[in-house]
């Protein structure tokens, strides 16, 4: 899970999205990741524009 740089949300989910798929190919780590968490309201369409499969939605759902 990641919250961005405000500035440049991009590049930072750019660098997990990398991270993740290497942590899957190398097989750093026993268990098997399906999930890459990163993004907020503010940014979700960014977030799975680069690889997000969960995004926090909170404000979107409890701000009226």
């Amino acid at each position: 899970m990641t919250m961005p740089d405000p500035i440049n949300s991009e590049k930072s989910f750019q660098g997990l999205d990398l991270l993740f798929k290497k942590i899957e190919q190398e097989k750093i780590f026993d268990n098997n990741f399906r999930e890459l968490s990163m993004g907020t309201s503010l940014d979700f369409q960014t977030a799975l524009k680069n690889g997000a499969t969960l995004v926090r939605l909170g404000r979107t759902i409890f701000e009226k």
